[in-house]
């Protein structure tokens, strides 16, 4: 399964290849399990949650802003 990193600090999707960010989920980038849960656990060494992971499938879901407070695309 790959993975959208959702970035709650910048209140946006990382890009593909770890290539900044953005609002649009449908600009979101796809990350195999590994690189997801390394981007995320390095992102989140400090007490404070930055990052999340989100599966492929969630971000087929019409409602999945709404999961991170967020309107648009």
């Amino acid at each position: 399964m790959k993975y959208a990193i959702w970035s709650f600090q910048h209140k946006s999707w990382w890009r593909p290849a770890r290539f900044g960010y953005t609002c649009l989920k449908a600009e979101a980038g796809l990350y195999e399990e590994d690189e997801a849960f390394e981007i995320v656990r390095d992102a989140n060494l400090m007490e404070e949650i930055c990052e999340c992971l989100v599966p492929e499938n969630l971000l087929k879901r019409t409602d999945v802003e709404q999961l991170f407070g967020q309107r648009g695309v």
